[in-house]
């Protein structure tokens, strides 16, 4: 499972940087807003490589800045992907989101690269959303942190707050206060490495699968399995979590180098590992890492990541706080976590998965099921029944589907490609900010309902390659209402779209697109 996490992270680096870099064009934004000082500011870049800074300061507002590069195959192209590109700001005072957009008619002839520095109230909740930069770095906050990110490096200093940190193939380095929250750092790839003060106290958790746990700090505490479980001078308020699977664990004293730090194994025995089976109740601190399991798999912790390469049965996984990773699974799987990325391989049975916060990327789900998260992408490779996919901010992609799909985020853009196979298939999809792509087969036929609600009917438009559809535009509520209806090909299940503040298209697998005018 993590060689196909690697190779789907590495394609996705490739599709951001296919445009060749002959002709390119740079703009800047700038913005200052008003935030309250105990409000939240969520910068999405998910759509767009780019390095993204945050600083925390004592002024009440948000001061951002933006540097947008477009490079393409030519000018034209440079033109088009400045059209198709724009950062977005929404929100009020309590809670400010910036987000970067890109049409999802956008083609392969360029490439956009986002650069943010931003300046926030140091008290503020920060949640940074990213795929691809090479450096995404935070500091001088107070408020809870949260960070999100595939492929780049995360540079975290002075941050007295919680912090729950998520990366893939990025190593995480953390220049912690004497003072310090409740600290999650999670990568797969990548080394995790915190520096703090000598008289910093707090209780240590550390697990390396592949790699090595090394410390400058005199340590007290035990293993079991990969994970070493103590604490840092004596018992203090906070946790400092740190995971990797592949890479190294470095928890340094200020002044010390990793060169200087010894391995925490050669000084504290490990026992034996965590039982693969566990009862739902009495639960602790804890990860699991298991490479086969034969048979059925039902295990719970308060906090800590599961990681699978095979369950040969159902499974049933729970998690307070932490990632979930399986490679495939014969049965039904029902995961839950609290607060962490979802990462699944092959399921041939019912897939029930949810997570409060974080991405959940599904490589099959044979006989369907449904997919929750809290806030984050869904990303559904392969589904053979019906799905429900909802998400409390972030876009939804669902690259084939056979059966039924239900989709709905609250914040972001939805593509959904059904079988082209697939003569008619029941559909639902609904954002509430965004664009929304459905791609089906040349022969693909429906009844079909596509609502826009928009307060830019120039910006947002209904697009069909198929004829059958009848347009109707009316006010409601100050806004433009653009509603499209009629069967295609005949007619079939009943497809129903819709989207607020953003474009709709139906798309042929085989042709072009083309626009359906409204009339006026």
């Amino acid at each position: 499972m993590t060689r196909r996490l690697v190779l789907f992270a590495a394609l996705i680096a490739v599709a951001t940087t296919a445009s060749a870099d002959r002709f390119s064009g740079l703009d800047r934004f700038h913005r200052e807003i008003p935030i309250f000082i105990g409000g939240a500011f969520s910068l999405d870049n998910r759509e767009a490589s780019g390095d993204i800074d945050i600083i925390g300061t004592d002024e009440p507002r948000a001061n951002i800045t933006i540097v947008r590069t477009i490079r393409g195959l030519d000018d034209a192209a440079v033109t088009e992907g400045k059209q198709m590109t724009q950062p977005s700001f929404t929100g009020d005072d309590r809670h400010r989101i910036v987000r970067t957009w890109l049409s999802p008619m956008r083609s392969g002839r360029w490439s956009a690269d986002f650069a943010y520095v931003v300046k926030v109230p140091r008290t503020v909740n920060v949640t940074v959303s990213s795929t691809t930069s090479n450096r995404i770095r935070v500091s001088d906050m107070r408020g809870t942190v949260r960070i999100s990110n595939m492929n780049g490096g995360i540079v975290l200093e002075r941050l007295s707050g919680a912090v729950l940190v998520e990366s893939v193939n990025g190593n995480i380095s953390f220049q912690a206060p004497a003072e310090v929250g409740n600290i999650q750092l999670t990568t797969i790839n990548g080394t995790v490495e915190v520096h703090a003060p000598t008289e910093a106290a707090f209780r240590w958790v550390a697990e390396a699968v592949k790699g090595d746990i090394r410390t400058t700090f005199p340590i007290q505490g035990n293993f079991r399995g990969n994970t070493f479980s103590g604490y840092v001078k004596e018992p203090g308020r906070a946790t400092i979590l740190m995971r990797t699977l592949l890479g190294n664990v470095l928890l340094l004293r200020n002044g010390s180098t990793g060169a200087q730090a010894q391995s925490v194994k050669n000084v504290i025995q490990p026992t034996a590992p965590a039982a693969q089976q566990q009862p739902m109740r009495g639960l602790v601190a804890r990860s699991l890492t298991e490479a086969v399991v034969n048979g059925n798999l039902q295990y719970a912790t308060s906090m800590g990541d599961v990681t699978i390469g095979e369950v040969r049965g159902w499974a049933i996984i729970r998690t307070g706080a932490g990632s979930v990773e399986f490679g495939s699974v014969q049965g039904d799987l029902q995961v839950e976590s609290n607060g962490g990325p979802l990462s699944l391989g092959n399921i041939f049975g019912q897939l029930t998965a949810r997570t409060a916060a974080g991405d959940v990327v599904v490589e099959s789900a044979r006989r369907g099921g449904s997919i929750f998260t809290g806030g984050g992408i869904i990303r559904l490779l392969y589904s053979g029944g019906p799905m429900r996919l909802e998400s409390g901010g972030g876009d939804i992609v669902v690259r084939r589907a056979a059966g039924p799909v239900s989709a709905e985020t609250r914040s972001g853009d939805i593509t959904i490609t059904l079988d082209h196979a697939s003569r008619s298939q029941r559909v639902g999809a609904k954002t509430l900010k965004g664009n929304l792509l459905l791609n089906v087969g040349a022969g693909f036929g429906a009844d079909v309902e596509a609502t826009i609600l928009t307060n830019d009917a120039n910006a947002h438009a209904i697009r069909s390659d198929f004829p059958g559809l009848t347009v109707r535009r009316d006010q409601v509520g100050g806004k433009t209402r653009i509603r499209a209806t009629g069967r295609i090909n005949g007619g079939g299940e009943r497809v129903e779209l819709s989207a607020e503040n953003g474009g709709i298209q139906i798309a042929s697998q085989l042709s072009a697109t083309s626009v359906v005018n409204a009339p006026r």
